[in-house]
């Protein structure tokens, strides 16, 4: 594109002021607690032919008892009762005559054509006890069977209202395992957009739990022994890792891989899709120690063999989409090639300033806190997918530098696990070799981003540049060529998205659910806005960030490297990046590395000032205009340990429990597991407190006109009769003693809320745009 063609295509300020929309998709974690004999997951794994066939082969001799010692351990010795991602189940006498027809609609095969018939797996959500008919369904579809329900019984809301709340049923969605939950209306206030935006994820969260608690009620699950908890949990539970190792992979896919019942016509062909992600990623996570051997770090053939099933598909994140209507606007109303191929070539080039940013948000606000025993030390196990996304170089460097952080040195000499994991227990408690705490695992974890090639650069501004790199990918075994491309930032086409933004898919997990949210919008929507600034200014062009592998790495290491907890990163004294040598022109404390004579030392927390810096010297007017200074005044003091980040928050009620000051005093299975205790008791009540309270902020602004009230229902028609019922409920949720009448008229309350925004502007429908 030239520069004229950049000026005439992008006018009045895109991302600016009054031009943005926003939507958030909520990845969330579920279990079902109650006995082994009364919860829907292991009595599947005890009533599978697996199981069957390996307690009969075990009693006959064939195999050595130690696997099905270790299976039946694992379903006999669960101190909590905890089944993460277990099946629900329940009689089909509960449901009334609209859920029933939710239900059958969604079991047909293709729900666009009636008389397509049903899906081909429909025994599987069927089964008969005593005579009588149940329903088992993922909790993602639970959620929504559950306000299929509400809506059916529903005697406050009046009709015109009910057909509104309809619309909303397919935005209880799943992941490939966990419930997705989209957001219900597009936030688009000229003011307090990104604080709206965190009231609207507050409140879809609380509304989530209101669900939740209708539904053990009226499906009456207590009479089964069950109880569905539903919360925010960004890593792969503890115990589902370790049924992985037990199981075979298709027993794994056929557990926990959803079956794709609400949100696509067809939800047989999106299922398969979900088993083609998980043999995919599992496949290209082996291939990762080939990797490792080419690049020096895994030195011998003594390695831990990964498992043929990979986990990291139940790891849950946040989505931030935040949309420009002008630019939108612009590519629909003009219908012509050149629009589409200008804002396919200034999107990709927001990206990659973008991703030079991420690094300010990763602990500070987005945590995924994770103890690493010493024993799983071994780098085919730690490294993830980082093989794949990284660089050869600065594989080698983050791997070096991550060693050196961690407590494994005895002696004055460095400790490494052998293999053998008897030999490495034993090394670990001899000398007491603690490990390392990761603040962001997820990121490691989870295969985040596609790393370009030389032939096939992923942001270049090209069309279907995407499409070549995943076609190379594919014959090269790190990814398959159907799956959608992973990426840190993700541009949103007008063709494709039927809008113009970007989605964040980096954040794991907020612990303050409403100023996280408020925080983090803001600072996406000022690197999006800042990072347009400097396109249509001239200062910043794809030739000035190559499309080069290398380049590449270098930037990202940046993001790994805040994800782990690393303190210094190297950035090669003559980088061909302009951007990255532009920001840390603005560092106080870098220098040429001894080890590296060719590259700069940089401090992590010393880069985050510098990209600090430079936000506020090329973005001034952006932070009067955009009103969020009061941002840029709290990452200042996040970065700099004047507030307390995310993580710090996250860890702080372990460390005090157990009166330690570092997570790696604890035992790293306790420590794990009680984090997972707290994001299901501690941080679930904080995020329902938080959804309360931006309830009532929103009620209190728009909902004491008792003529407005009653366009929605003539039963509610008081704004004292709401605060009321909305003040004295909260702690009756948290406990979950909350009467089912109350408690229907809190979720009619929430739903005119909710169909009041989508009223707005007239839309009275949901929209896709920024979802």
């Amino acid at each position: 594109m030239s520069q004229n063609g950049e000026l005439k295509f992008f006018v009045n300020n895109p991302f600016g002021k009054g031009d943005v929309t926003g939507g958030i998709e909520t990845e969330l974690q579920t279990c079902v607690i109650g006995s082994r004999d009364n919860v829907d997951l292991p009595l599947h794994i005890r009533n599978s032919s697996y199981y069957k066939n390996l307690h009969k082969r075990t009693k006959n001799g064939e195999y050595s008892p130690k696997k099905l010692q270790e299976l039946d351990k694992f379903l006999n010795e669960n101190r909590d009762n905890t089944w993460e991602n277990s099946y629900v189940y329940f009689k089909d006498r509960y449901l009334n005559n609209f859920a029933k027809s939710v239900l059958d609609h969604d079991l047909l095969s293709d729900k666009s054509d009636p008389l397509s018939g049903k899906r081909s797996d429909i025994e599987k959500f069927i089964f008969y006890k005593n005579g009588e008919k149940y329903w088992r369904f993922p909790v993602s579809y639970f959620l929504k069977i559950s306000f299929a329900n509400y809506i059916g019984e529903d005697n406050i809301l009046n009709q015109p209202s009910k057909n509104i709340l309809k619309k909303l049923l397919d935005r209880f969605s799943n992941d490939n395992t966990s419930p997705e939950v989209i957001s219900f209306y597009v936030v688009s206030e000229t003011e307090n957009f990104a604080d709206n935006l965190a009231k609207e994820n507050c409140k879809r969260f609380l509304f989530t739990q209101l669900l939740t608690i209708y539904g053990i009620k009226k499906f009456k699950l207590e009479e089964e022994g069950e109880r569905v908890m539903v919360y925010h949990s960004p890593l792969t539970p503890l115990r589902q890792k370790r049924l992985n190792e037990l199981i075979p992979d298709s027993l794994y896919r056929e557990l926990f891989i959803s079956p794709c019942l609400s949100g696509w016509d067809r939800g047989e062909e999106k299922k398969r899709y979900m088993e083609l992600c998980h043999l995919s990623l599992s496949r290209s996570y082996l291939n990762t120690i080939g990797k490792l051997k080419d690049v020096g770090i895994i030195k011998n053939n003594l390695i831990i063999l990964p498992n043929t099933s990979n986990t990291c598909l139940t790891n849950n994140g946040i989505h931030i989409s935040i949309g420009s209507k002008l630019i939108t606007d612009k590519v629909k109303s003009s219908n012509t090639r050149f629009y589409t191929i200008a804002e396919k070539h200034y999107s990709d080039l927001v990206i990659k300033i973008v991703e030079h940013f991420i690094p300010l948000i990763i602990q500070n606000y987005s945590a995924s806190p994770y103890r690493i025993p010493f024993r799983d030390l071994h780098p085919e196990k730690i490294l993830g997918f980082l093989p794949h996304e990284l660089d050869f170089t600065h594989i080698r460097m983050l791997y070096r530098r991550w060693m050196k952080k961690c407590f494994n040195k005895r002696f004055g000499k460095r400790f490494y696990p052998f293999g053998p994991l008897w030999i490495d227990n034993t090394i670990e408690k001899i000398f007491n070799l603690k490990g390392d705490t990761v603040p962001d695992f997820r990121l490691i974890d989870y295969f985040v981003a596609l790393m370009s090639t030389d032939n096939s650069p992923a942001f270049d501004g090209t069309l279907n540049n995407h499409a070549k790199l995943k076609k190379e990918l594919h014959e090269m075994g790190v990814f398959d060529e159907k799956l959608s491309f992973y990426t840190l930032f993700r541009g949103r086409s007008v063709n494709e998205n039927g809008y113009n933004g970007f989605e964040g898919r980096f954040y794991s997990c907020f612990y303050d659910l409403r100023e996280d949210t408020k925080h983090v919008s803001n600072l996406q929507w000022l690197f999006i806005a800042l990072a347009y600034k400097l396109i249509l200014s001239g200062s910043i062009t794809h030739q000035e960030i190559p499309d080069d592998p290398f380049v590449e790495s270098e930037r990202r290491q940046l993001v790994f490297a805040a994800a782990i907890g690393i303190p210094t990163v190297y950035i090669k004294k003559d980088t061909k990046n302009i951007l990255i040598r532009s920001i840390i022109s603005h560092c106080k404390n870098t220098r040429i590395s001894k080890r590296y004579p060719e590259y700069i030392r940089v401090e992590l927390k010393d880069y985050l000032n510098a990209v600090i810096n430079f936000i506020i010297k090329e973005g001034k007017d952006l932070l009067e205009g955009l009103d969020i200074k009061d941002t840029i005044d709290d990452v200042t003091d996040r970065v700099n340990g004047i507030k307390k980040s995310t993580y710090i928050r996250m860890i702080e009620p372990i460390l005090e429990s157990h009166n330690v000051k570092y997570p790696i005093d604890i035992d790293a299975d306790l420590f794990n597991r009680e984090l997972e205790s707290f994001y299901r008791n501690e941080l679930r009540i904080k995020h329902i407190k938080d959804g309360f309270k931006a309830l009532l902020d929103d009620i209190s602004l728009k909902m004491n006109d008792s003529n407005r009230l009653s366009k929605y229902s003539e039963k509610i028609s008081q704004f004292s009769q709401i605060y009321h019922t909305i003040k004295s409920s909260e702690n009756k949720v948290i406990d979950e003693s909350i009467d089912l009448t109350t408690l229907k008229e809190l979720i009619s309350i929430m739903a005119i809320d909710f169909i009041s925004e989508l009223e707005k502007d007239h839309r009275g429908e949901v929209c896709s745009i920024a979802i």
